[in-house]
Parts: structure tokens; sequence; C-alpha cells
């Protein structure tokens, strides 16, 4: 079952808009193997939002656990799965 993800990014020194952050934000998009899209706050230029959607809950545990070593984020955070249901 997919998971949808909504993650809202401050940036420090760099804006939404630029060509380097979505290039990179391609990068990533492209070997993680996800769709995702990344938007620009209008009315803060210093967030980004970026909707992706994951094949399995377990998929982004196991990214999140291979890089930053630990779950214990999970507890602070919802998903969305593709039936509606928030877990």
């Amino acid at each position: 079952m997919s998971v949808h993800e909504i993650a809202q990014l401050r940036l420090k020194g760099i804006v939404g808009d630029d060509p380097v952050l979505l290039d990179s934000l391609s990068l990533v998009r492209g070997r993680l193997h996800i769709y995702s899209r990344s938007f620009s706050c209008i009315g803060d230029s210093n967030l980004i939002y970026i909707f992706g959607v994951w094949p399995s809950l377990e998929a982004h545990l196991n990214f999140w656990l291979l890089r930053h070593g630990t779950r214990s984020w999970v507890c602070k955070r919802a998903f969305l799965t593709s039936s509606g249901r928030f877990i």
C-alpha cells in the first residue's frame, strides 16, 4: 500500500526556487525511485513543501533508518495511506 508524505523544509542560505536546489531535489527523487513534487512557499521563500509517494511505509522507514540510524522520529509523524487512512 503506498504512503503519501508531505514535508515542510526550512531553508538556510538558499531560496526555494534556486536552480541548484531544484536540480538536487530532482537528483534525489531519481535515486530514490519515488514520485515527488516540490513547491516554493509564496509567503516565505525560505520554505519549500515536498509531496511524495512511497511504495510502502516500510520503504519510507528503511530510507530514514539508513539516513538517521533510528526510527525514533516516527512517533512525531502521521502517514496517509492510499486508501485515505492516517496511520
